[in-house]
């Protein structure tokens, strides 16, 4: 079944569709190809502004190009739901990010002193009736007061393919804690190589005897996929003289100095003499 836009309704879509196109870095082909999954002679079938020359698209084509552009068919005088589920997540597919499944080990500064590193497991998976990428973190550690800690958070992945950025939300009972970084490169062939995310955590931590905001940045690496690791064995305090320390708190300081901004840090440098 195909869809017939015309006069106004065809303007409009054509303008819209460029304005979108504008925001994304692509060239045509990949933009046409990676973004709404259409042909390029498509692409540039309905990029033409020309009102006099109505546009006709296969009803899933049109559906295909305004979930990914964000595009409201209302506005072109057409009554076509749009799928709902993934929209709210980012509308990626799962051959967009599918690669990314696997577990990870995620990294912080402890929240109490900053002077030990606490590492969690990740674990990423597909979800189908979401139609989006989840998170589960397990956590296992012993706090700067000694105290263990166990906790597990989980939630759905946002991202945001234009500027390749990607956020792990979690709710537990209005309790909201977001991991935020970029978006690592999609792998040349089906095997998925290893590669390192460097970004931010906000959540709540509880270090001085009542609950505050508390900012720290994140390290994660990719897991070998044929490694065997156990939750406990993965989930520990790092501390200094560990032979992983002194590797991760160098990337740990890379996280904060150039792959977030600190505005504190950025405050410090400023006010630092110079020479």
């Amino acid at each position: 079944m195909n869809i017939v836009l015309s006069g106004r309704h065809r303007t409009s879509f054509a303008e819209d569709l460029a304005a979108h196109r504008g925001e994304c870095h692509e060239n045509d082909a990949d933009y046409a190809r990676l973004i709404l999954r259409i042909s390029l002679n498509t692409l540039k079938k309905c990029l033409e502004p020309d009102p006099a020359r109505p546009l006709s698209l296969k009803r899933q084509t049109l559906i295909a190009i305004c979930t990914s552009a964000g595009l409201d068919p209302a506005r072109y005088g057409l009554n076509v739901k749009l799928p709902s589920r993934g929209r709210e997540y980012g509308a990626y597919t799962k051959a967009d990010f599918g690669f990314m499944a696997g577990r990870y080990l995620l990294h912080r500064r402890s929240f109490l002193t900053g002077s030990n590193i606490n590492r969690s497991l990740l674990e990423i998976r597909w979800n189908d009736r979401e139609q989006c990428l989840s998170f589960q973190e397990r956590i296992r550690y012993r706090s700067d007061g000694g105290v263990p800690q166990q906790f597990e958070y989980n939630g759905e992945i946002f991202m945001h393919r234009d500027r390749v950025l990607m956020s792990m939300l979690s709710n537990d009972a209005g309790e909201l804690r977001m991991i935020m970084s970029h978006t690592p490169n999609r792998p040349a062939g089906r095997a998925r190589s290893a590669f390192k995310l460097h970004g931010v955590m906000l959540t709540h931590g509880f270090p001085r005897g009542y609950f505050q905001p508390v900012v720290s940045a994140v390290q994660i690496e990719s897991v070998p996929a044929s490694a065997t690791i156990s939750v406990d064995k993965a989930c520990r305090t790092i501390a200094p003289g560990d032979p992983d320390f002194d590797r991760l708190g160098h990337d740990l300081k890379h996280a904060e100095e150039h792959a977030t901004i600190m505005t504190p840090l950025l405050q410090r440098k400023l006010a630092r003499p110079a020479g």
